[in-house]
């Protein structure tokens, strides 16, 4: 019996694990006017780099999901993309835009893949609308440690 509680408990340690991770709606900065959420994207090496990554990308009614595979072991980034503009539903980056802004999340560094959904919010009654930016990633949770008897 004690064998198969330690082989049950390493077989449960083992799953793959989920987090969700959420751009904010607006630059999260009191320092500057409020700057809408305009698009978001994956990023792997190190903080304010150039490794951004191109996933899978599939274009759905009001949005866009994208689904990304980290290939090494390296910091891995959501990276929310404010100021910029979207035409029908391309995102025109940001950064790309005077006055644009990236707001950068670390992974965590187990996560292997993510899948990031852009949607369209609908308008509300002052005729405003903006994006979300929601990823679920998934990866494999630590070993679990090695039972010596």
């Amino acid at each position: 019996m004690k064998p198969l509680i330690i082989v049950a408990l390493m077989l449960s340690c083992a799953t793959a694990v989920a987090q969700v991770y959420k751009c904010p709606d607006y630059y999260p900065s009191k320092a500057i006017p409020a700057v809408h959420l305009s698009n978001a994207t994956m990023y792997l090496g190190e903080l304010h780099g150039n490794g951004v990554m191109h996933g899978d990308i599939e274009q759905i009614k009001g949005g866009t999901d994208i689904h990304y595979n980290f290939p090494e072991e390296a910091p891995r980034w959501l990276v929310c993309q404010y100021g910029g503009k979207r035409v029908n539903g391309t995102a025109i980056s940001g950064a790309q835009v005077i006055g644009g802004r990236n707001w950068w999340m670390r992974l965590d560094r187990f996560i292997d893949v993510c899948d990031l959904e852009i949607r369209e919010k609908k308008a509300n009654n002052r005729g405003a609308s903006g994006w979300t930016a929601i990823a679920t990633c998934k990866g494999k949770a630590l070993p679990p440690p090695v039972m010596l008897e």
